[in-house]
Order: C-alpha cells, then structure tokens, then sequence
C-alpha cells in the first residue's frame, strides 16, 4: 500500500500515514479543553479514530497537527499522545486524517 509523509508547518513531528479515506471535521466542544484532553463535536464509536491525525484548521493552533491516542464516544473525548503547545479554544475546527 502507497504511503505519504505529512508535514505541517508549526509541527515539529512528521508520520507515516497510510492512506485509508478517513477525513472527518469537527470542532472542539471544551471551554475547559487541556493540551493533551478535550471534548469535540465528533460522535463516532469508542476508539473509531485512534492512530489517526488532528489537524487544526484555525486559532491559535492553525496547521499543528497530532496522533490521536483514544477516542471516547461520550462527549466525543479526544486524547492525543503528545500534547499541543496549548489548549484548543472552544469551536476551534479541526480535521482527522488516516492512520498510522
């Protein structure tokens, strides 16, 4: 399977990434949000998008992008494996792509 590397800007990391048509947006949900934790809009079953990518699409975390350790349906709780260099602001739109 054909694999392409992913590059953003203000990221210090770069993955392998193998192409499996998962892209889904939404936006974080968490006024409280932490850099590692926090709710979003999503509402896909437990798990469904770890090993997957979070890209954000605007704010102060505009392009930096991070590995998704878990998902949990409730709440739509995402917990990344490295932490952002901050906490998402509330409706900050993001994007998932492929997985690892």
């Amino acid at each position: 399977m054909p694999s392409f590397s992913l590059r953003i800007a203000r990221t210090v990391e770069s993955w392998n990434i193998q192409p499996s048509g998962l892209i889904l947006a939404g936006t974080v949900n968490d006024a409280a949000a932490s850099t590692t934790v926090f709710k979003t809009t999503l509402t896909n079953a437990d798990d469904f998008i770890n090993g997957a990518f979070i890209v954000f699409m605007d704010g102060a975390l505009q392009g930096e992008s991070r590995k998704i350790s878990d998902f949990a349906n409730t709440n739509g709780v995402i917990t990344l494996a490295t932490a952002l260099t901050s906490a998402p602001a509330d409706t900050t739109p993001f994007i998932i792509i492929g997985r690892s």
